[in-house]
């Protein structure tokens, strides 16, 4: 069974379910949160056990990206990217 979380690319997370559904039914679930927001951890962790009964593995694969020309991304950006790379250390 396998869990996909997204923040914000809903229809990205759609897509690779379907991909993986194609494969094997019922053996995805779609969870939404922002990892940013670490008072919404523990209510992820929790809505994973209680669907799939366990968390086994857990792969980090998310981050912020800014896709801009060089020396134009905003302090705003910088930071939320910076931080969050820094918080899964």
């Amino acid at each position: 069974f396998v869990v996909i979380h997204y923040r914000n690319s809903k229809h990205e997370a759609e897509a690779l379910q379907l991909e993986l559904e194609s494969k094997r039914s019922a053996s995805t679930l779609l969870i939404q949160a922002d990892l940013l927001n670490v008072s919404e951890l523990p209510c992820l962790v929790d809505n994973i056990i209680a669907k799939t009964g366990k968390l086994n593995v857990l792969v980090n694969n998310a981050s912020s990206l800014y896709a801009t020309p060089i020396g134009s991304i905003t302090e705003s950006q910088f930071k939320s990217a910076i931080i969050f790379k820094s918080s899964c250390l």
